[in-house]
């Protein structure tokens, strides 16, 4: 058992920037926002004070939720959304009520999240807060109706933000270009956007749309671990969670919005400690499933009198057990991590955010030493954790209709 000590000195990378001139080049946003989006990604809603902002008021077929690191289908009308929340559709769409009146339709195959907060403008004595809700539309169309919300509301897309300034509007994305159709008011946008009405979008853009796919991913992992029960694919399947996660941030690293892209850079980088916590998770089970096979094994050669095979399977527990131990502080190590990176966001400590990534870091590598030797390493935990880069996507695009849909109420030209 002589190699079981715990390493030290390992060399990790930091893939985080000091970046603490962040701002919004044309709105004048500050570091508070940044905080805020990271803070969201980086909790649980399920387990920490997570803000509800929405609640479904109609659902028809498949809608997906990511909340947090968990995925589930929603299930009915009434079902509390958070702050952060990923909105995915399939055959199906889904009528969001905000918490102060606001309304957002999810058309068929569209991924969105959505996000409300104060952001501060302006500088020294000038500055001031402003209470604003961005809603980002990934690949799909959605249309949004402010109603008598006092909040200021931003559409955005990988490619563009547009900042309404009226009560409603279609907004999508097809992988290349982003629509805009606007029934009532004015929009000022960043980015190159198309001011047609637009139809709903077919399955094929969002097939081919890197989002899309993961989160679709993410759920059929947590489905496969709700149907087994078994602890290592709960793990896996919060990993494929925190992987749509940092592939929608990856998505954003394109936008022109300057404040935009790089939140969502930090944002990809610092889901890493969260990542690496769950890696260390994942050794752990499985060392624990090995531990209960050499056991098994142990009663079996009791029961067949084979005293050689006792011995062997017995020399295995005993190693599973120092291995399981040492790897479950590893566990615990890469957890206060995660939550010193969340903390960190917080108070906009991005030194803090990086000291915590190399700490959840270091736990992982701790524990894929105890359990080498013993187990083989399962393929997740050797998922190397690389800086995010942008994601670029295949040229498929909406048609545009040249007069809008028919609505309730008479709309105004496209503006």
């Amino acid at each position: 058992m002589g190699y079981f000590k715990r390493p030290t000195g390992y060399v990790l990378l930091s893939f985080l920037e000091e970046a603490n001139t962040i701002m919004n080049a044309k709105f004048g946003i500050l570091p508070s926002c940044l905080v805020l989006f990271m803070t969201v990604l980086l909790s649980n809603p399920q387990t920490c004070a997570a803000k509800t902002i929405a609640n479904i008021a109609s659902l028809e077929g498949e809608v997906i939720i990511l909340s947090g690191e968990r995925v589930s289908m929603a299930t009915s009308v009434g079902q509390i959304l958070y702050d952060g929340d990923h909105i995915q559709t399939k055959r199906g769409r889904v009528k969001i009520t905000f918490n102060d009146g606001a309304m957002l339709s999810v058309k068929p195959f569209t991924s969105t999240m959505i996000l409300e907060r104060e952001e501060e403008s302006g500088f020294l004595v000038l500055k001031s807060k402003k209470a604003v809700r961005r809603i980002t539309c990934f690949v799909g169309k959605m249309r949004f109706e402010s109603g008598k919300s006092k909040r200021r509301n931003y559409l955005q897309s990988p490619t563009a933000v547009c900042e309404l300034r009226g009560s409603d509007a279609d907004f999508g994305y097809d992988n290349i270009n982003t629509y805009l159709g606007i029934y009532r008011g004015k929009a000022d946008c960043v980015g190159k956007v198309i001011r047609e009405f637009f139809a709903e979008p077919s399955i094929s853009p969002a097939m081919e749309n890197v989002v899309y796919r993961s989160l679709d991913r993410a759920y059929e992992s947590a489905e496969q671990a709700k149907a087994t029960g078994n602890a290592f694919d709960l793990v896996r399947a919060k990993m494929e969670a925190l992987q749509a996660t940092k592939i929608a941030a990856a998505a954003l690293l394109r936008n022109p919005d300057a404040a935009v892209a790089r939140e969502a850079e930090v944002v990809g980088v610092a889901t890493d400690a969260l990542m690496a916590a769950r890696q260390t998770e994942a050794i752990v089970e499985k060392l624990r499933e090995f531990r209960q096979k050499a056991e098994e094994a142990a009663k079996g050669a009791k029961a067949a009198g084979d005293e050689e095979g006792v011995r062997n399977a017995q020399e295995a527990m005993a190693e599973a057990d120092v291995a399981v131990e040492l790897t479950e502080e590893a566990a615990e190590e890469a957890e206060k991590a995660a939550e010193e990176a969340r903390k960190a966001t917080e108070e906009f400590d991005l030194r803090g955010v990086r000291d915590a990534i190399d700490k959840a870091k270091k736990a992982l590598e701790d524990a894929k030493y105890f359990a080498m030797g013993i187990i083989e390493l399962p393929k997740e935990a050797l998922r190397v954790l690389e800086p995010i880069k942008p994601v670029i996507e295949p040229k498929l695009e909406f048609p545009i209709q040249e007069e809008p849909p028919i609505q309730d109420t008479e709309p105004a030209s496209p503006v």
